[in-house]
C-alpha cells in the first residue's frame, strides 16, 4: 500500500474482509492508530484485516509528519520499519513524540516491533550520532552493524500484556543489527536463552516480528483491551491525541504553565503571554511574565500550586521528566521541549505556536530571527577561531560542553569552545585541567562573583586573566537562554570575539 494512500484507504479496509466473516459487534469500533510512513512500513495488509476482523478500525500516522496521534485513538500500533533512517526527522517531530510519551504513559494498549521499540526508547544510536526517540521506555537501541539477528523463534511470554497471557508460547522471527539497553523489566520474550524487549499491562514492545492472521486469539484481546478505552475513556478519550492537540481540537486560547524561562519568553514574543497562566523562577522577560505565580525552580515543581492554576498544558524540557510524574498521574498535558542546540530555538518555537494556537505569529518571528542571525554572521572576521571557556560557577568550576546551546552560539560568533573535550552541555571542569587548556577568552556572568576569585589559582595564572580577557555578560538571558533574545548574545559574542581572531 502506498503511504500516500494509507489514510484515504483507511476507511475502506473492510472491502478487503470476507463480509461472511463472524466479527464481534460493538457499540463502537475502537479506533487503533498505526504508524504508517516512509520510516514505518512493515505493518502487512494481512495485520490491518485481521485488527478489522477483531472489530477494530486502523487508522494510519505518520511519526514523520503528524503532530498528534489520530482523534479518539484507542490503541497504538507500531509497525517495524527502518527508523534509524530517518532518525534526524523523527527527533525533529517532539510533538507526535511527545503525545506518544504521555499516551503510553498513561495506559493506552500498545503494541511496538522491532522499529516500532526503537521509536518507544528514550534514544536511538546510530554511526551518525544519537538521537532522541519519545523517551515511552526507558533506556535506548544501538545499530550495531555488521551483527545481524536472524531467524524464526519460538518465544515464551514472559508477562501478562494487551496481547497474550504470561506462560504463553508465540512464534516470530527476528531481522535487525540493533542492540538495546533497556532500563526496565520484565521482558517481553524470552527465547534462544535471550530476553527481548519490554512488558507492561498496557504495553508489549520487542524486536519480535509477529504475523497475525483474522481469528488470531492475541489480536482479539489486544482489541478487546482497547474496546475498554473506547467504552469507558483513558481518563477521557481526548488526552490520547491531547497532548499535542492542534489548535482546532485543543481550546483556542489554552492556559499554559511554563516551567523554564526560555519557553516563558517564546510565549510571550509569539503573542501567547496573555494564555501564561504560571511560570518559573527568574522567568523575567518580559516585566509581565515576573508577576506571575511562580510555580518551579530548577530542581523542583509545586504539583499542587499547579494544579490550582487549571492549565490546559504543561510546557519544560526532557531534564523535568522526573519532576513532572505526579502532574502526569493528574491528567495534565504535558509537552517536553529540547533547549540544548542553536536548531532547537526553531523547533521549539513552532512546536509553541501549534500549542497555543499562535502558528504564524511563531513562524515570522523565526523568520525574523534567521535573517538577524545571517545579517550577524556577516561580521564574523577570518581566521583561526579563539578558544572561548565559559565560567557558569567558580567553586567548583563549572562550564559547558559542545552539545549546550552557548557552544552554538560560540561557534556562530567565530569562537571554539574551550571545553569541547566534554562529553555533556554541561559538567564540572578541573582547575588542573583548566590551566593546561590555557584559553584565549573567559566568558561569565555576575552571578558567578568571579572578580572576587581572579587573584587565586587557578585564575591567576590563566594568561586570558592576565591580559584582561575576561568578559562579564551583563544579561546573562541573552547568551544562557535559548529563546527569543539569542541574538542579541550572538551580537555580544562576536563584539567580544572578533579582536581575538587570529
Amino acid at each position: 500500500m502506498l503511504f500516500a494512500d494509507a489514510r484515504a484507504a483507511s476507511e475502506d479496509l473492510g472491502a478487503s474482509v470476507d463480509p461472511s466473516d463472524r466479527r464481534p459487534v460493538l457499540a463502537k469500533a475502537p479506533r487503533i492508530a498505526y504508524a504508517c510512513d516512509e520510516a514505518f512500513s512493515f505493518t502487512y495488509q494481512e495485520t490491518l484485516d485481521a485488527l478489522l476482523t477483531a472489530g477494530a478500525q486502523p487508522v494510519p500516522f505518520s511519526p514523520l509528519e503528524d503532530s498528534a496521534l489520530p482523534p479518539d485513538s484507542a490503541g497504538l500500533w507500531l509497525g517495524g520499519g527502518y527508523p534509524e533512517l530517518h532518525a534526524a526527522r523523527l527527533e525533529a517531530n517532539p510533538l507526535l513524540r511527545a503525545a506518544i510519551r504521555d499516551a503510553v504513559a498513561r495506559g493506552l494498549p500498545t503494541y511496538a516491533e522491532c522499529g516500532g521499540l526503537m521509536f518507544l526508547a528514550e534514544r536511538l544510536t546510530t554511526a551518525q550520532g544519537e538521537y532522541e526517540m519519545c523517551g515511552a521506555i526507558r533506556g535506548g537501541t544501538t545499530i550495531a552493524e555488521p551483527r545481524l539477528h536472524i531467524g524464526y523463534r519460538r518465544a515464551t511470554v514472559n508477562a501478562n500484556t494487551p496481547l497474550d497471557s504470561q506462560g504463553a508460547e508465540v512464534r516470530g522471527y527476528e531481522y535487525h543489527y540493533a542492540t538495546s539497553e533497556l532500563a526496565e523489566g520484565p521482558a517481553a520474550y524470552s527465547y534462544d536463552g535471550r530476553s527481548d524487549g519490554v512488558a507492561r499491562a498496557s504495553l508489549v514492545a520487542a524486536f519480535l516480528h509477529r504475523h497475525f492472521l483474522p481469528g488470531d486469539g492475541s489480536l482479539s484481546r489486544f482489541v478487546a483491551r482497547c474496546s475498554k478505552v473506547c467504552a469507558f475513556g483513558l481518563a477521557a478519550i481526548g488526552l490520547v491525541g491531547g497532548l499535542v492537540a492542534t489548535p482546532a481540537q485543543a481550546s483556542a486560547k489554552p492556559r499554559i504553565v511554563s516551567l523554564v524561562p526560555s519557553l516563558t519568553e517564546d510565549l510571550f514574543a509569539i503573542g501567547a503571554g496573555p494564555q501564561v497562566v504560571g511560570v518559573s523562577q527568574y522567568s523575567d522577560v518580559p516585566k509581565a511574565a515576573a508577576r506571575l505565580p511562580v510555580i518551579a525552580s530548577a530542581g523542583s515543581i509545586a504539583s499542587e500550586r499547579i494544579l490550582r492554576l487549571h492549565p490546559d498544558v504543561v510546557v519544560g524540557i526532557p531534564a523535568q521528566a522526573q519532576l513532572v510524574a505526579d502532574l502526569r498521574r493528574a491528567g495534565l498535558r504535558l509537552v517536553l521541549l529540547r533547549d540544548d542546540d542553536f536548531e532547537d530555538i526553531f523547533r521549539d518555537l513552532e512546536a509553541l505556536g501549534k500549542i497555543s494556537g499562535h502558528e504564524n505569529n511563531a513562524s515570522a518571528l523565526a523568520r525574523r530571527l534567521r535573517a538577524r542571525t545571517a545579517a550577524l554572521l556577516t561580521t564574523v572576521p577570518p581566521g583561526e577561531p579563539p578558544r572561548c571557556f565559559v565560567v557558569l560557577d567558580v567553586a567548583p568550576i563549572f562550564t559547558v560542553g559542545d552539545r549546550s546551546f552557548i557552544a552554538s552560539l560560540i561557534r556562530l560568533a567565530g569562537g571554539r569552545n574551550a571545553a569541547g573535550d566534554l562529553g555533556t552541555a554541561y559538567a564540572r571542569y578541573s582547575a588542573e585541567a583548566l590551566l593546561a587548556l590555557q584559553p584565549d577568552v573567559i566568558i561569565t556572568d555576575p552571578s558567578t562573583h568571579m572578580s572576587l576569585v581572579l587573584d587565586r589559582p587557578p585564575w591567576r595564572d590563566l594568561n586570558a586573566v592576565r591580559t584582561g580577557r575576561v568578559y562579564v555578560l551583563e544579561d546573562p538571558g541573552i547568551l544562557e537562554r535559548p529563546g527569543p533574545r539569542y541574538n542579541d548574545g550572538l551580537a555580544w559574542l562576536i563584539s567580544k570575539l572578533r579582536p581575538h581572531a587570529r
